[in-house]
Order: C-alpha cells, then sequence, then structure tokens
C-alpha cells in the first residue's frame, strides 16, 4: 500500500508544504509517501523526504494505495484522473491541514468505531464533523486531525491501565469544547500532547520512575454542563489527579441564545441546535424554536450568562476537589486578547468558512462578556486560576496562533501547554527539586 499526495497547480510555500506533509504522515502513520504534482515544477518537492516525485498525469495508484489531494488555494479539489480500481482509498487535505475522506459515507476502516454502540450505529455517517444524539448530551465525531475514540474523544480506547497505577503515575485530564479538542492540531501538535511531553521532558534530569498520562476529554461545542458529566461518567474509576477546565467560549456564546426560563430559573445553558432536535423528535414543526432565523440574535442578560457560568464552574471545581483532585480554572483564549494580530490571523477571521457566519451578532457580545467576566476574576481570582487571555495580550502579529477566532493552530497550542506546564509541576511533584525543573 501506498499513500500519495497529489499536490495542487498553485506552488505552495515552505510552511504549507511542511504542514500538508506532516499531516499526512502522521494521520496515515507513514513516512514514505509519494508526490504527484498537478503544476509544472517539481523541484520544488524534491527536497521533501518524499519517496518518488513525479507529474499527475502519470498517476497509476494500485490496489489498496490512499490518495489525499490537497485542495487548491480557492478550495477546490485538483482534477486528476488515473485508471479505474477497485479499491482506491481518496482524501483530501485542506490548507489547515485537516483530512477528510471524499466518500459520500465513512467507512469502518476509516472509523472502526462506526458499530461500537446503538448511538454510533444510528448517527452521523457522512465525513467530517457533526452532532449526533446521544442520551447523555450529545457527541460530536471529528476524525480529519486524526484517531477518536467511540464517543470522539482524543483519548485511549481503553484506560483500564489507569485505574491501579502508582502512585508515581500521574493522571491529568482536560475538559472544554472544540478549543481544547485542538481541532486545527494533529494528535501529536494538540496541547495536552505537549503538555504531557513537556511534563515528562521536566522530569528527565531526576532519571526518576515518575510518569505522566494527559488525556483530552475536549468537545466540539462542549460547556461545563458537558464538562461535569463527562467527568463523573468517564473518569471516575481511574481518579485523575489533575483536572483542567479550559472553556469559555462556547458558555458564553450558546448563554446568550439559550432559553431564558432554563437559564434564569435553573442556570442550564445547552448547544442550539437542541432545539431543532427536539422539533423533529416529536413532530413538533407547528411550535417554533427560539432561533428560527440567521444570524441569531443574542437576548439573554450578560448578568445572567456570567452567573450560570460561575456558579457551574464553581460546582465542576467542587466535584473535582471532593475527589481529591486539583482544579485549574482555566479560561481560553481567543484571537481578540492578542495585541495585534498576524496578516493569517486577520484573512482567517473574516465572515466566511473561518468566520462568525450565524454567530455574527453573537460574538461581538461575548467580547464583552470575556471583559466583564476578566475584571471580576482578576480582582478576586480562585486558586489556580489560568488567566490566558492576559498572557495572549502581550503576543504581537509575528506570529499565528490562531485558524480562526477562537482555536488555536500548533503554536498556539504549544504556548497554551507551556502555561499549564508550570502550572502543574508544583502540584503534581510537591518535591521542590521537581517542581523546580525548567
Amino acid at each position: 500500500m501506498a499513500v500519495i499526495i497529489i499536490f495542487p497547480s498553485d506552488p505552495l510555500d515552505d510552511e504549507m508544504l511542511a504542514l500538508l506533509t506532516g499531516r499526512v504522515r502522521e494521520y496515515f502513520k507513514t513516512a514514505d509517501l509519494m508526490a504527484y504534482v498537478m503544476g509544472k515544477s517539481l523541484d520544488s518537492y524534491k527536497a521533501d523526504g518524499f519517496v518518488a516525485v513525479r507529474p499527475a498525469s502519470a498517476l497509476d495508484p494500485e490496489d489498496g494505495d490512499i490518495i489525499v489531494a490537497a485542495l487548491e488555494a480557492d478550495g477546490s479539489l485538483p482534477k486528476f484522473e488515473y485508471a479505474t480500481r477497485s479499491n482506491i482509498a481518496e482524501f483530501f487535505v485542506d490548507r489547515m491541514g485537516r483530512i477528510f475522506s471524499c466518500k459520500s459515507m465513512v467507512t469502518n476502516e476509516e472509523y472502526p468505531h462506526q458499530e461500537a454502540h446503538v448511538f454510533n450505529r444510528l448517527g452521523w455517517r457522512e465525513p467530517g464533523n457533526g452532532f449526533y444524539y446521544y442520551p447523555y448530551g450529545y457527541l460530536f465525531r471529528d476524525t480529519s486531525v486524526g484517531e477518536v475514540d467511540s464517543l470522539g474523544f482524543r483519548i485511549p480506547s481503553d484506560l483500564s491501565f489507569l485505574v491501579d497505577r502508582p502512585k508515581t503515575h500521574k493522571v491529568v485530564v482536560v475538559f472544554g469544547g472544540s478549543a481544547a479538542f485542538s481541532m486545527y492540531s494533529s494528535f501529536s501538535e494538540m496541547f495536552s500532547s505537549v503538555l504531557e511531553q513537556k511534563l515528562m521532558n521536566s522530569l528527565e534530569p531526576r532519571n526518576s520512575v515518575e510518569k505522566i498520562t494527559v488525556l483530552n476529554f475536549g468537545m466540539h461545542g462542549n460547556i461545563l454542563i458537558n464538562e461535569i458529566m463527562s467527568f463523573i461518567l468517564y473518569c471516575n474509576t481511574f481518579k485523575p489527579d489533575v483536572v483542567i477546565a479550559h472553556d469559555g467560549w462556547n458558555d458564553f456564546a450558546y448563554g446568550l441564545i439559550s432559553d431564558t426560563h432554563l437559564l434564569e430559573q435553573w442556570d442550564v445553558v445547552y448547544q442550539y441546535n437542541l432545539e431543532t432536535w427536539s422539533q423533529f423528535i416529536h413532530a413538533s414543526y407547528d411550535r417554533p424554536v427560539n432561533l428560527p432565523i440567521s444570524p441569531y440574535e443574542p437576548f439573554n442578560l450578560a448578568c445572567s450568562v456570567l452567573r450560570s457560568y460561575m456558579i457551574r464552574k464553581r460546582q465542576f471545581a467542587d466535584i473535582v476537589k471532593g475527589t481529591g483532585a486539583y482544579f485549574i480554572w482555566g479560561v481560553q483564549p481567543t484571537i481578540y486578547n492578542k495585541l495585534k494580530i498576524s496578516q493569517k490571523e486577520k484573512d482567517r477571521t473574516m465572515l466566511g468558512v473561518h468566520g462568525m457566519g450565524a454567530f455574527s451578532k453573537v460574538y461581538p457580545k461575548v467580547k464583552v462578556l470575556y471583559d466583564l467576566y476578566l475584571e471580576a476574576m482578576r480582582a478576586n481570582s480562585p486558586e489556580f486560576f489560568i488567566d490566558f487571555p492576559k498572557i495572549f495580550a502581550q503576543l504581537d502579529g509575528s506570529v499565528t496562533h490562531f485558524a480562526d477566532h477562537v482555536h488555536t493552530v500548533p503554536e498556539g497550542d504549544r504556548l497554551i501547554a507551556e502555561v499549564y506546564k508550570e502550572a502543574l509541576m508544583p502540584l503534581l511533584f510537591v518535591d521542590q527539586d521537581i517542581a523546580g525543573l525548567a
């Protein structure tokens, strides 16, 4: 089996070439790639470790080969042809390094957990991303940046090895939405993986027996209620040592458009699409949802949204501390926190594919909520509060940290990992000699 990349007609700069080839190598777990080029020049690709570099017109795959087409600058698939084969898997990789199947329905080979449980079997089958029903909230499947388990988390499927671990094996779990999932970073690039490696590197000078495992329970759209449920459902058996809640944006955005009665009376926030799910399940199309048209209009009071968020965050902290673990009160950064943004960040945050879309009236209000929240937190912050907006406010536009308004790229993930590492070392290792290692 060969993995073949089809490069587009427009030339790629060194940074983009490295991103795309690195993602394909990690995604398909192979260093051996063959390159076929739509453009006329092959020389620029010959120094990048490909098994072969050929013109796209010479494409002649064998049964079982995998073809990954890099999108053109306008987002279209490059037009290439080859003799029909019975077993060729075709994918495409976009300019953010996200990889998608070209098939209309994802196969079991591409997602082996598709029949693992009834809600996977009944749920989302189209390639790409999607919310689908689950009795405890919802699930979201995103395989575009690497493997996920049967619930959609970027964690190993079997965590039983953590249950009776020795005291020298510390476990950190990360919760949050798509920003915690690191939806624009590969498995090795997401901040939870980088954090694990940084913590282990800090222990090397000691030649100690300590071990660190960092698990990523982030999932697209998650709010604090989802985080709490995931912690109770999936982490109780192995009892982590530290819990990181890396959130803020989703609770504020969804809080502005959740049902007012549920917010005011019960401090309940939810994903807006759950209203249309209810309408569909009950065939109640004669009764309107709260958000019938796009762009959505925020209608809840800022003070109510902030109150709900604080109540749920404290609730999560109390539950975690009750198990004997440390709770890290993180607040995720946004592109609006930066002192100055790069040209790439400026281009990506324009309205459109990577912009605000249906939330164009909601997100400006979220920015205001961030300011109000941070003003209060900086005046009286809880223990282990990590102020990422303050840290990112020191950054200029010389480096690209974001793919859009709130999701980081690998460079942003590395910075987040470094900050969390500095906070975790003295908690995980009370020995001053260890805690002081950098």
